[in-house]
């Protein structure tokens, strides 16, 4: 049996507890506690759901918590004409059939496997880009280009080019994304 854990919004600004989102995905077991009660060992067993309009903010720019996301964009706006304020009460209605058409579709790709929208993937990955800050940086003001500078170099190219806070941050976070990314040769800054 599984459940769902549903998060119906999150808030603008959120940050997501990623470490404690990939042990419930990963089925590890966590110390958990029924209001004054003593705690006890469990081995979670849900599905997390978020609803949001906007994405949460991360920590973790591992692949260990992206691959475990799917994200779901809902873009159509209904013009008021178009929307049915009884609709909610039509839908109770027809849930027998609802939940047929669920588990059939369920059933198909159980039995030809799952597959991702590209929607999804774009949204994962725009979602990605904006949670680390060092590969928007690397996404916005530099190309990749075999004859650039490599990552020893950064810092000291860095450091030239401006004195802020933020470029000597950059300078020293940068040559340890290029390394975690495995980047042989990164960038050149564009003009």
């Amino acid at each position: 049996m599984k459940l769902a854990n549903i998060i119906t919004e999150l808030k603008q600004g959120e940050v997501i507890a990623d470490a404690e989102l990939k042990a419930i995905t990963s089925g590890e077991p966590a110390t958990v506690e029924h209001k004054h009660k003593d705690p006890f060992v469990m081995q979670p067993f849900a599905t997390c759901w978020f609803g949001t309009n906007h994405m949460p903010h991360t920590r973790d720019f591992s692949d260990a918590l992206f691959r475990r996301a799917t994200i779901l964009t809902f873009n159509r706006v209904f013009s008021e004409a178009e929307q049915d304020p009884l609709l909610k009460d039509k839908l109770v209605t027809e849930l027998p059939g609802i939940l047929n058409l669920a588990l059939n579709a369920y059933a198909e790709a159980c039995q030809r496997s799952f597959t991702a929208p590209a929607s999804s993937e774009a949204a994962k990955n725009k979602w990605r880009l904006e949670a680390d800050q060092v590969a928007m940086f690397v996404e916005d003001a530099c190309e990749r280009n075999p004859q650039a500078i490599t990552a020893t170099s950064i810092p000291t190219t860095i450091g030239t080019a401006s004195p802020s806070s933020a470029v000597r941050t950059l300078s020293v976070w940068l040559p340890m994304w290029v390394r975690q990314k495995s980047t042989k040769i990164l960038a050149r800054a564009r003009d």
